[in-house]
């Protein structure tokens, strides 16, 4: 008879197993669509170039602005842009209305994302300038829930 504790033990496994194959999945989907963007900003860049003077402004700043948009989302992927991320969606869904400076830490910890004291005080400071937040102590915060960067928290 196994014991009670290996069937949740075999279910945790089971689920990243899972977790890791659609990652996997995921990894593939992105890469695949990088590279369509590239082939597609090649070929923008060519037919803009065929267009007559007057016309190719108007499609240069469009072109420019899908960069722009391009550029955002890869630093989104980056640990300090994703912990900021991350940080907007814990605010926007925590529990109580008040957070602070450690419970953000071990939040991201958990999430693997690297994060010292000064880092989580700097990123809660932003947020609180931004009005995201409302400093009520050291270390202590008030979450603004109808802030518009917390969507509809």
């Amino acid at each position: 008879m196994p014991e009670p504790l290996e069937p949740a033990v075999d279910a945790v496994l089971r689920q990243m197993e899972k977790a890791l194959h659609w990652k996997g999945e995921l990894i593939t989907e992105l890469s695949a669509a990088e590279t369509r963007l590239l082939d597609l900003r090649n070929s923008a860049n060519r037919l803009i170039d065929c267009l007559p003077q007057g016309e190719r402004l108007s499609r240069r700043i469009r072109l420019n602005r899908n960069r722009l948009e391009e550029q955002q989302l890869h630093r989104a992927q980056e640990p300090a842009h994703r912990a900021g991320y991350v940080l907007l969606r814990m605010l926007a869904t925590h529990y109580r209305g008040q957070v602070t400076n450690g419970e953000v830490m071990r939040h991201l910890k958990r999430l693997g994302i690297p994060a010292t004291p000064e880092v989580v005080a700097k990123m809660l400071y932003q947020k609180a300038k931004q009005g995201v937040l409302e400093r009520i102590g050291r270390g202590r915060y008030r979450i603004e829930r109808s802030h518009p960067m917390l969507g509809e928290g």
